[in-house]
């Protein structure tokens, strides 16, 4: 066999196994019966739209070169897309960097429009979930492996939450990056505001990662932060891996009229929480040579009673989890804070390969893929520790499977 034979096959292979990764192109795609009907009862929604486009998670590509290419890939194939849908006048927001979605905002008329369009490969809504928070350091046992030696020293966790206030004593001199993604980039819709320093969008400027204002809500960010690095705290308290740093990302939106009675609360858009993770990517550097040992995110929506139905729902946060977790870096959630007893919340439900999205109640850290306090990968946590039963996919004789039950909505 020739080589240049051998070259196009290879070239034809690789091209065969991205392109088995996402969604193939398509024209018409189905519109998520649930999302038809949000936008039907409120008028519009904030949607997030992938794209027909050859991805696989940035740590399996070859290097930088390859991490390039597919970038200005991913650029050329949402640019494409995004300036069609707005010449047909559907509301464009912003695209991803290092995953195949962009952000709309449409009405019933965009929406069938949106799903006409070749080049769109699925759509899904801009979901908004709530702050949780549960569990604290002694369920974990970590003073054990304090006692060790394990502190988390030379290590950063990213905490994506409601801003942390980098001055209280806990966590003084802990926070080297910050960032602020709020208001789903400008598709939110009346009623709902960024909470950013200066109402941006956007921001990595300086005090970005700062708490919002001036809700009660809005010392979560500090409280997870603290659960997580927080040394030399009151009665001897420190947190989890007390000799870490902080990257603190503040990714909260204001809901007007939220709770009735007029009072307003604060929701995280998935569109916002997708930029802060692809933030962490940016930080963490090729390879992880930055040495980020994982994000912390406690925010919850709805109850999924199949893994499959979550992935899929949830796709577009899914792979921005997959691109952390290809260097190692887990993602941890909340999982519990709701006793559901036959399913989860979402993103808890996402797959993302066994522990390496870390669905174990608030901040359980020390049982996750990385044990982040010893500052390096583990392949068990010490014998001392409590382990909680393993969340494996759900099934509910109460319900079909695939099916979805959601606690709450809003949008």
């Amino acid at each position: 066999m020739s080589r240049s034979l051998i070259g196009i096959i290879a070239c034809v292979a690789l091209v065969m196994a991205l392109a088995g990764s996402t969604p193939s192109t398509q024209s018409g795609v189905s519109i998520p019966p649930e999302l038809a009907r949000r936008v039907a009862a409120k008028g519009s929604a904030s949607v997030i739209v992938g794209v027909s486009a050859p991805f696989v998670p940035e740590g399996r590509l070859a290097g930088v070169a390859g991490i390039d290419a597919q970038r200005r890939g991913l650029q050329a194939s949402l640019d494409d897309v995004m300036g069609r849908a707005s010449a047909k006048g559907i509301g464009v927001g912003g695209r991803f960097d290092t995953v195949p979605y962009f952000t709309a905002r449409v009405g019933p008329a965009e929406l069938k429009a949106l799903a006409a369009l070749p080049g769109v490969a699925s759509i899904h809504e801009n979901e908004l979930f709530a702050a949780q928070l549960a569990d604290t350091v002694p369920l974990i046992n970590a003073p054990a492996s304090w006692a060790a030696g394990a502190t988390g020293s030379g290590w950063t966790v990213a905490v994506i939450d409601t801003g942390i206030d980098k001055t209280h004593p806990f966590l003084a001199g802990k926070v080297t990056s910050e960032a602020c993604y709020s208001g789903a980039g400008g598709t939110a819709p009346p009623g709902f505001s960024s909470v950013c320093p200066g109402g941006v969008f956007a921001s990595t400027a300086l005090d970005s990662g700062v708490p919002c204002t001036p809700d009660a809500l809005c010392a979560h960010g500090t409280a997870a932060a603290g659960i997580a690095t927080g040394i030399n705290g009151t009665s001897g308290l420190s947190g989890v891996a007390h000799q870490a740093n902080l990257i603190s990302i503040q990714v909260t939106t204001r809901v007007e009229n939220c709770i009735p009675g007029g009072i307003p609360c604060l929701m995280f858009y998935e569109s916002d929480l997708i930029r802060a993770l692809e933030r962490v990517l940016v930080l963490a550097g090729t390879g992880n040579a930055n040495r980020i040992a994982a994000v912390s995110t406690s925010v919850g929506s709805g109850r999924f009673v199949s893994q499959a139905s979550c992935d899929v729902w949830f796709a577009p946060l899914k792979a921005a989890i997959d691109n952390l977790r290809s260097l190692q870096i887990p993602t941890i959630v909340s999982a519990g804070n709701n006793s559901y007893v036959d399913g989860l919340i979402a993103p808890a439900c996402i797959s993302s390969g066994r522990t390496m999205i870390c669905a174990i109640g608030s901040m359980m850290w020390l049982l996750c893929g990385r044990t982040i306090i010893h500052g390096q990968r583990a392949s068990s946590p010490p014998a001392t520790m409590n382990r909680p039963t393993k969340l494996s996919p759900v099934s509910s004789a109460g319900a079909a499977p695939g099916s979805r039950k959601k606690a709450s909505a809003l949008a």
